[in-house]
């Protein structure tokens, strides 16, 4: 090993809070001292390590893995992985702490490494290490004894460290080596690194007073810029006189030979009937799916089939999809809506098995793209399920498969521009309602893009930053972007492992008390442990739900292409539904005039950034209606891409396109569509098209053709969707669509129940008003927990009631078991809720079957309370006053407040001034108006902002008047102009051109915008107005 020293005590920023070192840093700054070896140690965690394994042999650089481990919470040691059992032991070790601890807290004794200890080397943890400690104190005995201990049970792999930071370490130094020399034992130069270099220090302490939650002034603070990467010279100066410590790193590195396993995947093992097999059984199950799902059988879904699971036997892949059935057939038969998704719909024997809802041969999906032999990825199942019951899965893999084999992947929650910049601000002591005041209107992005945001918004343009404080928070805040903040349970991803998980990755516990990897999704794969994805999807909850009140069982039971339901996706009237309501989709579906399911796929691939920003959506539009020309480069690429009028639109038609015009194998025309995806590689790239040319020519086309088809491929496919996964969501957003066109009662009572969706809960009771059904307000003798429906009128629930407790809502539901409440006092009695909720019951409505209006039934309530909740002062003092009832502006705000959403009136109500503006143009008079100058007013329901393809920023957001919603379109200068005027939702007058280019289009490009300001309403509560950040379209 060509070192002389080797750093063997550093931690990377997944020592969280910590540690101001990305890992791709230390590596590059290791490589640029001509190091061979570095050892990462983070803080009871090993999160970092498979990252660190590749990016060190990336350089060529020997990764010693290893962590710093806490002991009785205060003293640390140093465990260093020697090997495979080493590892393993590491993983045990780092999970007892975590598990017995709890979540952020540790718990681990030194008997407890003792017992785990074979393959492992323990360094005495420097200067927080438990002996350096007891020699601070002078209690030589105490050390010698505890040394003693080490050593008989680590041998010759227990170091004393010895670590340097300050002159009044010199002294303890000499006496460490002292020591250890009395009982020969070896020491080991460290520097507990924690810097790239001493000007991070300032940085380490702004994360150590985040972690603990306070300021730079009262942190407690005991880090040191010399604990920085320090050179060989550098380290070989400080320890000169303790040369032995030196040569001891490299000595210790060169025991350290542990490898993570690559290439090989790690697949849970499955008991199997007597006499079976994993590829017999699998083979069993696909047949007798096929005869269900096909009658007769077509000759191509019997040879596809034989070609899959002999595929799936050859890479020996038949358990993982024997455990994914196993999963689906469990939720089949408990009653949970469960899907699989994304390319996994590109076989045949995950539609088979009842994994996928899609027949890849009816839609002509290719296998290739899900599972190819050529490939090393294993296959990778994603099932969407009932979000009310992924619980109810997970216990059941967790009890069949072993709570010692299963665990769910960890995730790390990021720094981004609002949490850094928030997180810095406070600990330089910045008033919360400041901090708020500056990240409020900062978009949830990477922090790389901070100096564009702060220049280009309007709504930051006016932000204090050029202040010196802002400016040293901005700095800060920039330098931490990315890093990880906290860890957190991945969306969906499971593990199964075929022998205890811990042999594979440490786990410990979240917040909410699930077990956990350490190891996120990426390290998981590259280890090889086969994951499931295991997603809670509200949709498929409010489908089930609303398909309980029908006569159909389940989905399967929907009619196909039902005229009515296409007229309404044509129409745009999607708000509600699966995939299709955001302002954008809508105005889409309007432009294509969808007629079947196909086109639903079709718009959901095109609406993804890729499409939009290549310029493929307006491309594919325009040829739809008949306003471009549809043509294709060689005669052979019109049955590939007639079904796109020929854009590329899906990853499938990459893969096609290579097959028929150069020949290559759909395996091979994968590996093309990766390698233009992924990598990008130059030689690859070089390579791939010398292959692709020549192919082409041997079938007869020119060369130049060949090329162009070839640069149009390389233009597109980076923007191309899978579209196996477009067919699976597009069935799912024609079952909405279907169930709100049929059943738009229970469909949107079931919407309403499952939240979830784009918008916030008032736009979806304003889409319930525009479709005629009647909205009642919360009832205590008539109201459940959630919103329920009746014929054509939806009856709130009491969950939306402000701060109604889940308990109170129990006690209502319990006693209205017995009886009905017969009057507002046998209500109080009964019920006992606080005055704050019996006042906001009130508010709402809630009890105005109980007393004659909202006014009275506060007095009572207040009078109740005030007197030791007695009802007759109530009544005394009410008996003889005529309480007015309220009016439609007072009960609107009240509903506003209580409820987040009207339910008397829209909010446009409270504005008699809109109502009474002849020259205000409807919603539903947009259309007519094409080209024409126009003034509409609306509420804000949303809005998104998006690049300019010239620069600066376009502001899109839809507001909304009582007849439905407007698409409004803010460019550059425009948004500069009015920007930070959209504070709220309004509501908004806005002026300007309506534009429709195809028929249904109808937006307004905005000329001029302003809010209407009214005193007498008080500031309401309701939700956040939906904000996303995406891509230019129009």
């Amino acid at each position: 090993m060509d070192t002389s020293f080797v750093h063997l005590h550093c931690h990377s920023n997944f020592s969280l809070l910590d540690s101001t070192i990305r890992i791709d840093r230390m590596i590059e700054k290791a490589e640029s001292m001509k190091m061979r070896a570095i050892a990462l140690t983070d803080h009871n965690t090993l999160s970092g390590a498979v990252e660190f394994f590749e990016r060190a042999n990336e350089k060529n650089i020997h990764p010693v893995i290893g962590s710093q481990l806490t002991i009785d919470n205060s003293n640390s040691v140093i465990l260093l992985v020697k090997n495979q059992e080493g590892y393993r032991n590491l993983c045990k070790i780092i999970t007892l702490g975590k598990l017995r601890g709890g979540h952020l807290k540790f718990s681990l004794s030194d008997d407890d490494i003792f017992k785990h200890k074979n393959g492992l080397i323990l360094l005495s943890g420097g200067k927080k290490g438990r002996i350096t400690n007891i020699i601070i104190k002078r209690k030589n005995k105490e050390a010698g004894d505890w040394i003693l201990r080490y050593k008989r049970v680590f041998g010759e792999d227990f170091f004393i460290e010895l670590q340097y930071h300050s002159p009044e370490d010199k002294l303890t130094l000499y006496k460490l080596y002292e020591i250890a020399r009395l009982y020969s034992v070896p020491v080991v130069a460290t520097n507990d690194v924690h810097l790239i270099d001493k000007s991070e220090n300032s940085i380490r302490k702004v994360l150590c007073a985040i972690s603990k939650n306070t300021t730079l002034e009262k942190v407690e603070y005991d880090g040191s810029e010399e604990q920085y990467f320090k050179s060989v010279a550098e380290m070989k100066q400080i320890f000169k006189r303790y040369p032995d410590a030196i040569k001891n790193s490299v000595e210790i590195a060169k025991r350290c030979k542990f490898c993570f396993s690559s290439g090989k995947n790690i697949f849970p093992v499955l008991n199997l009937p007597d006499g079976e097999t994993p590829y017999s059984l699998l083979y069993k199950k696909c047949f007798e799916g096929l005869k269900r799902k096909y009658n007769p059988i077509p000759e191509k879904a019997m040879s596809r089939l034989v070609y899959e699971l002999d595929i799936i036997n050859q890479l020996g892949y038949c358990d993982y999809f024997l455990i994914v059935k196993d999963i689906v057939e469990y939720c089949k038969g408990n009653g949970i809506p469960c899907v699989g998704r994304g390319s996994a719909a590109d076989s045949i024997v995950s539609y088979v098995l009842d994994i996928t809802k899609v027949d890849p041969v009816k839609y002509d999906l290719y296998f290739e793209r899900f599972l190819n032999p050529e490939r090393k990825e294993p296959p990778d199942i994603d099932l969407d399920l009932c979000w009310r019951r992924r619980d109810d899965v997970l216990n059941y893999i967790y009890k069949k498969y072993g709570q010692n084999k299963t665990a769910m992947i960890c995730t790390f929650n990021t720094f981004k521009i609002r949490s850094a910049i928030a997180d810095v601000a406070k600990t330089y002591g910045i008033p919360e309602k400041e901090v708020r005041s500056l990240t409020k209107s900062l978009p949830h992005q990477s922090l790389n893009k901070l100096d564009k945001v702060l220049n280009t918004i309007p709504e930051c343009k006016n932000h204090p930053i050029s202040r010196k404080i802002y400016r040293e928070i901005l700095r800060i805040s920039k330098f931490i972007g990315d890093f990880p903040r906290h860890l957190s349970v991945h969306l969906g991803g499971v593990v199964i492992a075929p022998d205890e998980i811990t042999d594979y990755t440490p786990l410990e516990k979240s917040g909410k008390g699930l077990i956990i990897s350490q190891f996120d999704m990426h390290s998981i794969e590259k280890i090889g442990i086969i994951k499931i994805d295991l997603l809670g999807v509200r949709m498929l909850s409010a489908i089930n739900d609303c398909l309980k009140y029908t006569d159909m069982k389940n989905v399967d039971f929907i009619p196909e292409n039902d005229e009515e339901t296409f007229k309404m996706l044509m129409d745009g009237k999607t708000v509600g539904c699966f995939q299709l309501e955001s302002p954008i989709m809508r105005t889409l579906l309007k432009k294509m005039k969808v007629k079947n399911i196909n086109d639903i796929i079709a718009a959901i691939s095109v609406i993804r950034p890729g499409p939009a920003e290549g310029g493929m959506k307006d491309l594919y539009v325009k040829r739809r209606c008949g306003l471009e020309k549809v043509n294709y480069l060689h005669p052979s690429l019109e049955p590939v891409l007639k079904e796109t009028y020929g854009v590329i639109l899906y990853q499938e038609q990459v893969l096609k396109i290579a097959n028929v015009i150069a020949g290559f194998t759909l395996a091979e025309a994968d590996l093309l569509r990766r390698a233009m995806t992924k990598s990008r590689n130059l030689k690859t790239m070089l390579i791939m098209k010398s292959k692709f040319v020549k192919g082409a020519m041997e079938r007869g086309i020119k060369r130049n053709t060949a090329q162009r088809i070839w640069k149009m491929i390389e233009n597109f496919v980076g923007y191309g969707f899978n579209k196996a996964h477009s067919a699976t969501y597009g069935m799912i957003s024609y079952y909405s669509a279907y169930l709100k066109r049929h059943y738009p009662s229970a469909y949107m009572t079931a919407v309403l129940n499952n939240g979830g969706g784009f918008y916030t809960i008032a736009e979806y009771i304003e889409e319930c008003r525009r479709l005629g059904i009647n909205i009642l307000p919360p009832d205590v003798n008539i109201s459940e927990r959630e919103f329920t429906f009746k014929d054509n009128t939806i009856i709130s629930g009491f969950f939306p009631v402000y701060e109604l407790t889940s308990k109170t809502i129990e006690r209502i539901l319990e006693n209205r078991k017995k009886s009905n409440f017969k009057d507002i006092f046998d209500f109080l009695y009964r019920v006992n809720p606080s005055e704050r909720e019996a006042v906001n019951l009130a508010k709402c409505g809630a009890l105005n079957n109980l007393e004659e209006n909202e006014a009275k039934a506060l007095a009572k309530i207040q009078i109740f309370f005030r007197n030791k909740k007695k009802k007759e002062p109530a009544i005394y003092f009410t008996r003889n006053i005529d309480f007015p009832s309220y009016s439609i502006e007072q009960k609107v705000i009240n509903e506003l407040q209580i409820l987040r959403y009207a339910i008397s009136a829209h909010p446009l109500s409270l504005f008699p001034e809109i109502e009474s503006d002849l020259s205000i143009t409807s919603s539903s008079e947009l259309e007519k108006k094409k080209g024409q100058l126009v003034k509409v007013a609306g509420w804000l329901v949303t809005m998104r902002r998006a690049p300019s393809k010239n620069g600066g920023y376009v502001k899109f957001i839809t507001i909304e008047d009582k007849e439905g919603l407007m698409e409004c379109i803010m460019f550059p200068d425009v948004y500069k102009r009015y920007g930070k005027i959209l504070q709220g939702y309004g509501p908004y007058i806005v002026k300007g051109k309506v534009q429709s280019r195809v028929q249904g289009e109808a937006n307004i490009i905005v000329d001029k915008l302003y809010k209407l300001e009214k005193t007498v309403i008080p500031e309401l509560r309701l939700d956040k107005i939906p904000e996303s950040y995406g891509f230019l379209s129009s």
